[in-house]
């Protein structure tokens, strides 16, 4: 595909690669409507079977209720009733072991002076572009 510029030459575009997609079940864990929404529509539109919650307490029931059927949580970390990492350990204290992928609109450092992610967790930016996870 060509662009034209303002001089009248054209120049190559860069053509957008789909998205992958896939059929595994997602439990997304975010306390802001619109994000949850927005991040359910997409997700669901790539192929995969979305449930949502609210808050950490939400999705603790959804991990507990869907044990077998959960293959990824991706979660906020600061969520209202209970923090994205003390789900993460009661999830695992339950039994069920859940990919989980943690997002925030703080920085790592922030997150883990807070105390709020070990170490060996890694974060992604919940405000950063979908090709970027």
């Amino acid at each position: 595909m060509q662009r034209l510029s303002e001089d009248g030459a054209t120049e190559p575009v860069e053509q957008q690669k789909a998205l992958p997609g896939g059929t595994e079940t997602i439990l997304l864990v975010e306390d802001q409507d619109s994000l949850r929404r927005t991040g359910s529509r997409i997700l669901s539109k790539q192929g995969y079977t979305v449930m949502t919650a609210a808050n950490g307490v939400e999705g603790l029931a959804q991990c507990q209720e869907h044990k077998s059927e959960i293959d990824l949580v991706i979660t906020d970390v600061v969520i209202p009733k209970m923090t994205g990492h003390d789900l993460y350990k009661a999830v695992q204290d339950s039994g069920t072991e859940p990919t989980f992928l943690f997002m925030s609109g703080y920085s790592s450092a922030d997150l883990r002076q807070g105390a709020l992610l070990d170490r060996v967790c890694h974060c992604c930016k919940s405000h950063g572009r979908l090709r970027s996870l």
